[in-house]
């Protein structure tokens, strides 16, 4: 069974991933950007699955066991492993496109150790989690296998494992310039990350395959899902994720098997990946949880309706930006007119921003016309008039009310839950691109702008 219109609701890892362990948004736990802490009393998947009597096991690439920081990732797990391996210093950073499948077969390993050790005593659980589908598009030995043609620059040739910083360099002069880029070179883009894509597959194959082979794969729930896509250049000129709001990098997969689920069927209906929680305590037979913000859709999966009991998703950009989407129709709402200075846009140390990833205001699209949000509805309307609900087009109203009334939730608008940073965890989080930088906006990365009317 696929979800077709599946949201994130943060285009970053740290907040999609704890939203989807947690089935509670970022605004609720206050982990809304990479290197914020999960806060105690949010219970995980895993750490349910585990007071149920469950065995489980939590392989995640890029993460550190031995980093107290990112401890929240395991909890609840009974075996536990990162891509790192203690290697993080010696392999993050500038060259960490040359090991990024070497993390992915480190998780392998150890979750094909922890498939192979089961046998029927108890019921597992495991989550696997693979990163080299990311920045730098340089795929492993073998799955260089799309876009190639002739005349493409030295970088986009047969970048290999030393040619991810080469990539990430031509990739973010696109971004940063004004240059005419040809369709082959886009293609070609698009084709390296396609090879990541394929080689994650492939892994994701060898996992199945210990499964059937076990005699296991007729009784297991299996889930396949990201925490986040990334832009191809859609809107300002910008490849990969952490800078966007738009649905090339929150309309994530999600394909689920499992005992009973009609085989070979997809739902346009909307959902989110809080939902996973949920659903998946539905499907295993277990207590729902209570505390959760997630509605579980396994009706859904079951086809026992067509109608998802989901009616909006949300989506957040720290506590700065908010959107919302029925899946037609998207708003947007920027008030303090942010401009995001996530890389390739962070300024270097002593430097101020000048520019940055651009939002307005307020935006509007219609996805079911304009799905890849290249036409902005709201452009060129005063901002004094959008502040105001009747101010906004009347498809997009029920959007705004509803996130309204999502903000004003008991639950939300809660600070973020910054740790206190060591030196040394600011330096992993900046190893990996996962912060803003110093200096302006400082861990909010963010530029503000002209302020709207009445932000």
């Amino acid at each position: 069974m696929r979800l077709d219109a599946y949201f994130a609701p943060r285009g970053q890892t740290h907040p999609s991933l704890s939203a989807m362990i947690t089935g509670k948004y970022p605004i609720t736990t206050g982990l809304r950007e990479n290197g914020c802490d999960l806060l105690p009393h949010n219970r995980t998947l895993m750490q349910r699955l585990a007071g149920a009597g469950w065995h489980t096991g939590v392989f995640v690439a890029n993460f550190a066991v031995d980093d107290e920081s990112d401890a929240w990732v395991w909890r609840g797990a009974d075996v536990k492993d990162d891509g790192y391996h203690g290697h993080f210093r010696q392999e993050a950073g500038p060259r960490e496109g040359r090991f990024q499948h070497e993390w992915d077969d480190r998780v392998e390993a150890e979750a094909l150790d922890f498939l192979k050790a089961q046998d029927g005593s108890k019921p597992f659980a495991t989550w696997v989690h693979f990163y080299d589908v990311h920045r730098p598009y340089n795929p492993p030995p073998g799955f260089d296998l799309y876009g190639q043609s002739e005349g493409l620059p030295e970088p986009l040739r047969a970048p290999g494992l030393d040619g991810g910083p080469a990539v990430d360099e031509f990739v973010d002069a696109i971004t940063l310039g004004d240059r005419p880029v040809p369709d082959a070179e886009l293609r070609r883009i698009s084709g390296l990350y396609d090879g990541a894509i394929t080689s994650t597959d492939a892994r994701v194959g060898r996992l199945l395959d210990v499964l059937q082979q076990k005699g296991m794969a007729q009784n297991t729930v299996v889930v396949i899902t990201a925490d986040h896509g990334d832009e191809m250049f859609e809107h300002n000129r910008y490849f990969y994720h952490g800078n966007s709001i738009y649905d090339g990098t929150l309309r994530i997969p999600c394909i689920v098997r499992a005992p009973g689920l009609p085989a070979g069927r997809h739902s346009a209906g909307l959902s989110q990946n809080v939902d996973l929680l949920p659903t998946l305590l539905e499907l295993l037979g277990l207590p729902a949880a209570t505390d959760v913000e997630g509605v579980s859709l396994a009706p859904l999966l079951r086809g026992t309706t067509d109608t998802s009991p989901r009616t909006f998703a949300y989506i957040e950009w720290q506590d700065i930006i908010y959107c919302v989407t029925d899946g037609h129709w998207k708003y947007v709402q920027n008030p303090q007119h942010a401009w995001l200075l996530k890389e390739p846009w962070t300024p270097r140390p002593g430097e101020k921003a000048t520019t940055g990833f651009k939002i307005d205001c307020f935006e509007g699209y219609d996805l079911a016309q304009d799905p890849h949000e290249q036409k902005n509805i709201l452009a060129g309307l005063p901002a004094a008039g959008l502040i105001k609900l009747e101010g906004l087009p009347p498809e997009l109203r029920p959007l705004r009310e509803a996130l309204d009334r999502w903000l004003a939730e008991p639950l939300h608008e809660r600070t973020m839950s910054w740790p206190g940073y060591t030196e040394q965890q600011a330096d992993k989080l900046r190893q990996l691109g996962y912060t803003g930088g110093k200096g302006e906006g400082q861990q909010r990365g963010v530029l503000l702008r002209e302020p709207c009317a009445g932000g």
